[in-house]
């Protein structure tokens, strides 16, 4: 969509820029501003070629002039997808009502899709926007929508985000069964009473947040318990029987650490000698009122002989 009328300010030849043109470079200039196929965007589709013929130059008198204005940022140019644009061309002539703005949208259906366009398309959002409301309010989405390269650069960006979430999940997943596995493994071990798996392995997970921290602590810990208890009723003394698992659990056990227990003659077991058996089950293992019997009576048998 092209304007009937545009504005040329007389000013113009105290622009220092377009003083410095040669005749050819002024000339062209003046030819591109008032070419009847330029848009309101101040851009068109354009060739050397084509712009040669109109003006009856030769091509390289043409190509020549249009490089002075170029080279100035006074013209810029994608021959590649014939796009030619004057970047000042709004600067003066401004939409005199928001109902033009709208119509830009249809102007930029006459230009090809380059960098160039998107660059324009982003000089105009920036332009409006420092317009009254109602003029930004009437900019056609077509300006809104992110631009050639950075739409594709938004797609990629957003497919690497999201395969990297996936990553995340798939790494997350393959250490929560592998966890799984190395908690069934204590689990199964565990001389007291257990519940499900999938029932304590949740729990565990709960209630302790550095539970992969933890995980490799138990089943050593389960262990060395077991056989610290055997080598307690080996020695004679009293072990209770273990509490849940989901309790050994709760109560950190596998932080126990058990003393080396010495063989005893369960007739000379004293109170101080039964105070060692602690129960890795529960820790208060101890049967206070029988240890005191048995310790009077191992008085009375020392008494009596």
């Amino acid at each position: 969509m092209t304007l009937k009328y545009r504005k040329i300010y007389p000013s113009i030849h105290n622009d220092a820029k377009f003083r410095d043109l040669s005749d050819d470079g002024q000339n062209i200039f003046m030819f591109v501003l008032t070419h009847p196929h330029l848009t309101m965007l101040g851009a068109m589709r354009a060739t050397i070629g084509g712009l040669a013929e109109e003006k009856g130059w030769p091509r390289g008198r043409l190509s020549k002039a249009l490089r002075e204005a170029l080279s100035k940022g006074m013209l810029k140019a994608d021959w590649d997808a014939s796009f030619l644009w004057a970047p000042n061309f709004l600067k003066y002539n401004k939409p005199e009502s928001p109902n033009v703005v709208k119509s830009w949208g249809a102007a930029l259906t006459y230009l090809p899709e380059c960098k160039l366009q998107d660059e324009l398309r982003q000089q105009v959002k920036v332009f409006v926007e420092a317009l009254p409301k109602a003029f930004a309010e009437a900019l056609p989405k077509a300006f809104r929508q992110p631009f050639g390269n950075q739409e594709q650069e938004q797609e990629q960006e957003q497919e690497q985000e999201q395969e990297q979430e996936q990553e995340k999940k798939k790494s997350a997943r393959i250490l929560l069964e592998q966890g799984k596995k190395d908690f069934e493994a204590a689990r199964i071990i565990y001389p007291g009473d257990t519940r499900g798996l999938d029932t304590e392995f949740e729990y565990f997970c709960k209630n302790y947040k550095n539970w992969r921290e933890i995980l490799p602590l138990l089943k050593p810990a389960i262990e060395a318990q077991i056989k610290w208890a055997e080598r307690t009723r080996e020695a004679g003394r009293f072990v209770r029987s273990w509490k849940q698992f989901k309790s050994w659990l709760l109560n950190k056990y596998w932080e126990l650490e058990q003393k080396d227990v010495e063989p005893t003659d369960k007739r000379t077991a004293t109170a101080s000698g039964a105070a060692e058996a602690r129960d890795p089950g529960d820790g208060s293992n101890i049967d206070w009122v029988a240890l005191k019997a048995k310790s009077e009576a191992a008085k009375q048998a020392a008494g009596d002989s």
